[in-house]
């Protein structure tokens, strides 16, 4: 008997992503089980690379299979649509500075 992912709950917390955005940045998150989130910077065109970040600033929801992930209290929201075998988001992100463009991610398998 197959259950999907999102089968059993539309649910995300827990889980480790790859995600990549349109500037080439990438990033691994970690969604906790509070609505925050935790990141590493892989790659950066900003030049922060390596760092992590974990703040209450960082949030983030899911409702409906549709995701919305808020950086640095609003500065930058990426909001997105969660596929229905639970193993990748695509999207599209926007910024305070006006700056937008599109992202996907991949669930971390283990």
């Amino acid at each position: 008997m197959a259950i999907s992912f999102l089968g059993l709950a539309q649910e995300i917390s827990g889980t480790g992503w790859k995600l990549t955005d349109s500037d080439n940045d990438k990033i691994i998150i970690l969604f906790e089980e509070d609505k925050h989130f935790t990141f590493l910077n892989v790659l950066m065109q900003s030049g922060n690379t390596g760092e992590v970040y974990s703040k209450e600033e960082d949030t983030w929801t899911l409702e409906g299979g549709n995701i919305i992930i808020s950086f640095n209290n609003g500065y930058r929201i990426c909001s997105g649509k969660l596929n229905g075998t639970g193993d990748y988001i695509w999207g599209t992100w926007v910024n305070k500075n006006g700056e937008s463009g599109n992202w996907s991610a991949k669930l971390i398998e283990f």
